[in-house]
């Protein structure tokens, strides 16, 4: 059986030009997966970071907001005895007249 060297040629031929297709398309896909969609979101946070107000906080404003909130949710104790009952002063109502039938 003879292998004629010009179809060896051909197939050693196609099969490089099929790799090298197929490596430019792997390259192609990590080369934007990796490397121009990084750098799409650094421009894109960037521009962000231009957009933000720089505005310093008032770090005591927060802490007391912070503070007040807590006591809203955990308020202090109620001491029952200290209370002024307002119905103790009050004067009775006066008696309604009752119709005689």
């Amino acid at each position: 059986m003879k292998i004629k060297i010009g179809l060896l040629l051909k197939i050693y031929f196609w099969t490089t030009v099929g790799v090298s297709f197929l490596a430019v398309i792997f390259i192609s896909i990590f080369l934007y997966k990796y490397l121009y969609q990084a750098v799409t979101q650094t421009s894109v946070i960037y521009n962000l970071k231009l957009e933000l107000a720089v505005e310093p906080v008032n770090l005591e404003l927060f802490r007391n907001i912070g503070a007040k909130l807590e006591n809203k949710k955990a308020p202090s104790e109620i001491k029952w005895e200290e209370l002024k009952n307002p119905f103790l002063a009050s004067t009775p109502p006066p008696a309604e007249k009752q119709k005689t039938p």
